[in-house]
């Protein structure tokens, strides 16, 4: 079993881009090589609203973003302001240009700047965890329709089996060969393939409906020419290296709160300390009575200082709950390293305990054919009768079907552990296929 380590902080991932989604897709297109599949990955990504809102909050995030980083650069508004002579009852209108330009001397700008990033940076984790947790249902529908799909052709062929021991099983009854018994547990095997047939219909069902649903389309569209799930085309990692944790995306949301934190320190720390605004103004007076407009152009420029005396300690008080808030988001974010390595370590497990179940369905499947060839011989000799074929070839489809039933499970191990990774690596370690 392959240990995986805690990695160290990562640098934020951004996939709001076009070509950062194409490259998310690709990721996968490398490990389920199939054509189909990539279509409908791309296709969610395109249409899900789920993950067109989270773009959309990244969009706002990163709006944001920007004009906190334009608020420490120097402004100007356009202003109009009455004033009244009180001496004389005179009224006025001021009609000017201000302008202002505050100095970033303790750094409260920069921290400003640091806090929006991280809320960016929360966005594009909210978005890449979207993505992941899209990218993985399609996945798992997807194949989950191919199974069923396998297991309901070799359920048919095992009903048509069914029948035919059936009826020679009443022949023998006829015959007086067989008791009672015998036609009763043939006709209630008829029965259960039968039974089985109709829960895999449900199952390709459910899974149409999903994929629909991830599509964000409102009826499930008729999928058995576009859905081909090619198993031997999954290629499995060898192993999973300590940095794939890096794209975790709660691991980068962590991450983002902790720099969030720092940031509303250095703020609440900046606050402790004066502040120098230089603001200027520029205007034209007009009277609003009868008395003469005083004119001209009155141009105002100076500095404005701010110094904290005596707050009853409130600002402390801020700086104080902000270096708490630091430490819990530190010790939140490392218990997240810690969960996500022990996450991605047991999902490893499974994965090859998982692609020993498929070793295992696949040599029973060997077995069994060389049983039914072994019983096919007989029978061309003459040594054997059609109804002696009948279980081998019986349990031959029952072995086949359980060996689709373990890739699929060996399909959803592996989503597992991409998901305890946070997702695939653009060029993933290639192993064994299932």
């Amino acid at each position: 079993m392959h240990a995986v380590q805690a990695p160290a902080a990562a640098p934020y991932v951004s996939l709001s881009s076009c070509d950062e989604t194409a490259k998310f897709v690709e990721a996968w297109r490398a490990i389920f090589d199939d054509p189909d599949l990539t279509a409908l990955l791309t296709e969610a990504f395109e249409r899900n609203l789920t993950i067109e809102s989270a773009r959309r909050r990244l969009q706002q995030a990163t709006a944001l973003q920007r004009g906190a980083r334009n608020a420490d650069r120097p402004g100007a508004d356009l202003f109009g302001v009455p004033l009244q002579d009180v001496p004389t009852g005179n009224g006025y209108y001021q009609l000017g240009v201000g302008t202002r330009w505050e100095f970033d001397f303790f750094g409260a700008g920069a921290a400003r700047d640091q806090e929006a990033a991280a809320k960016t940076a929360t966005g594009a984790a909210q978005l890449r965890a979207a993505q992941l947790m899209i990218a993985a249902a399609v996945i798992q529908a997807y194949y989950e329709h191919h199974q069923a799909q396998v297991q309901l052709a070799l359920s048919r062929q095992s009903h048509d089996l069914a029948l035919r021991a059936q009826r020679l099983t009443q022949a023998r009854h006829d015959a007086g060969l067989a008791d009672a018994g015998e036609v009763r547990a043939a006709s209630m095997q008829e029965y259960s393939r039968r039974i089985e047939q109709a829960r895999l219909k449900h199952q390709i069902d459910r899974a149409s409906s999903t994929l629909a649903a991830l599509l964000s389309q409102s009826t499930p569209a008729p999928r058995d020419a576009r859905v081909s799930g090619h198993f031997a085309a999954v290629r499995f990692p060898s192993a999973l290296r300590a940095d794939d944790l890096r794209r975790r995306p709660d691991l980068m949301v962590a991450e983002a709160e902790v720099l969030e934190a720092a940031a509303r320190v250095k703020i609440a720390r900046a606050a402790l300390y004066p502040s120098l605004k230089l603001v200027g103004s520029i205007g034209y007076t007009h009277s609003l009575s009868s008395a003469p407009s005083p004119g001209g152009i009155a141009p105002v420029i100076g500095p404005t200082i701010d110094i904290p005396l005596w707050d009853w300690g409130r600002r402390r008080a801020v700086v104080n709950s902000e270096d708490h808030a630091l430490s819990g988001a530190l010790a939140l974010y490392r218990q997240s390293v810690i969960d996500a390595a022990s996450e991605a370590h047991i999902a490893l497990g499974a994965l090859e305990q998982q692609q020993a179940v498929v070793a295992t369905r696949r040599e029973t499947v060997d077995a069994l054919q060389q049983s039914l060839d072994a019983w096919t011989t007989r029978y061309d000799l003459g040594l054997a009768s059609e109804l002696d074929l009948i279980q081998p070839e019986a349990d031959l489809l029952d072995a086949r079907s359980a060996l689709a039933g373990a890739r699929l499970d060996s399909i959803l191990a592996l989503l597992s552990v991409y998901k305890a990774a946070g997702g695939p690596t653009p060029n993933p370690a290639s192993g064994e296929t299932p």
